[in-house]
């Protein structure tokens, strides 16, 4: 008996299996036929990042092309080869940046291999943000703050567009950073209308901060400095006793109402004659290293540095 055997051999786009996402942060959804990039801000850049899996059998070679006014499209070098059933890191991911120009709707023909993908969004008046006071700067800076104490700013939210803004997002993030106070959402500014409000800054540590405010679509820098707050001015004291030739004397450094951080540091003594018969004398000197300066150490809380 003679067995026939048919094999078929399928082109390498057929046994492969592409599927889109759109990624933010950690979070991926599959993009369907058409994906909205939403409300953006005029002259301001939105950038949305994609990725492409292979789920098939067999490798697949991909190539992305993008049309379409307001939107351009940043990919690693094409063809790309994906293996088949593709983790994360092997997936081909690319970023489509949207940047309108006009208050207009937008769109643009997102080709994946076989794969389309309309991409639709809108330019859109937005307010412009000052700050008023306690913070400067591009990025908007707080400066040089205690670690617990505070320091605030104050913003104005200003619309000087010829018709009404709705500012759906207005929030604060950022480790130190909080707010914003003083102002509810959503909020609609009119043509010519201005709000104020303010976001605070408190360290908890001796680091540089960084934080963003979000206004709609607008992203703005956020910086601090926290500083430990300095030690209360040492009381030194000698121990009773006549102050003679050959003699000893104990030192002792309080700290009034208690250190508010751990600390060290140095004590130095100078020596001036009370004749001028004498320039100075060698002898007078901290007997713990046989110099007149002498270390020192404070802990958090204490009300007394330990000598040496």
């Amino acid at each position: 008996m003679k067995t026939l055997l048919w094999i078929t051999v399928l082109p390498l786009a057929a046994r492969a299996q592409l599927v889109v996402y759109s990624v933010n942060g950690t979070t991926q959804t599959v993009a369907g036929s058409t994906y909205s990039v939403g409300q953006v801000a005029l002259n301001t850049t939105a950038n949305v990042q994609f990725r492409v899996y292979n789920t098939g059998a067999s490798p697949a070679s991909v190539n992305v092309t993008l049309g379409g006014a307001g939107f351009a499209l940043t990919t690693p070098e094409l063809p790309f080869l994906i293996p088949p059933n593709s983790t994360a890191s092997q997936a081909l991911n690319f970023t489509v940046a949207f940047t309108p120009t006009s208050t207009a709707s937008y769109s643009a023909s997102l080709q994946i291999n076989s794969i389309s993908v309309i991409l639709i969004g809108s330019g859109v008046a937005a307010p412009a943000l000052s700050a008023t006071a306690g913070c400067a700067g591009s990025a908007f800076n707080f400066g040089i703050v205690q670690v617990g104490a505070t320091s605030a700013c104050a913003f104005a939210l200003s619309n000087f567009n010829p018709q009404a803004i709705t500012v759906p997002v207005l929030t604060v993030n950022g480790l130190g950073f909080t707010g914003p106070a003083g102002v509810t959402l959503p909020l609609t500014l009119q043509a010519g209308q201005s709000v104020s409000f303010s976001v605070t800054f408190a360290p908890q540590a001796a680091i540089v901060y960084n934080g963003t405010l979000a206004v709609g679509t607008q992203s703005f820098s956020l910086t601090g400095t926290g500083v430990s707050a300095p030690i209360p001015t040492p009381v030194l004291q000698f121990d009773t006793g006549p102050a003679a030739s050959a003699q000893q004397r104990s030192l002792t450094m309080n700290i009034p109402g208690g250190s508010p951080v751990a600390a060290d540091g140095f004590v130095n003594m100078a020596f001036t004659p009370s004749t001028a018969v004498v320039k100075d004398d060698s002898e007078i000197v901290f007997l713990a290293n046989g110099s007149r300066s002498i270390p020192f150490s404070v802990a958090a809380g204490a009300t007394q540095a330990l000598l040496a």
